[in-house]
């Protein structure tokens, strides 16, 4: 279940293009201590299921 909602967290917003959540505030979900911490998660979770840049934050 927690893949699926990692999973639900990611989507690009049609509006501006980026990420609903950004791995800092997944982190700060998961209670996790970074957002390098979130990104391992979201990997072994979900993994890199569109092979794009799971890497990506959407931050400036």
């Amino acid at each position: 279940m927690e893949g699926n909602l990692l999973l639900a967290a990611r989507p690009t917003s049609s509006s501006t293009g980026k990420p609903l959540l950004i791995f800092k505030q997944i982190a700060a979900a998961l209670a996790v201590e970074s957002e390098q911490a979130a990104q391992g998660r979201y990997r072994r979770k979900v993994g890199n299921l569109g092979g794009g840049n799971a890497s990506y934050d959407g931050t400036p």
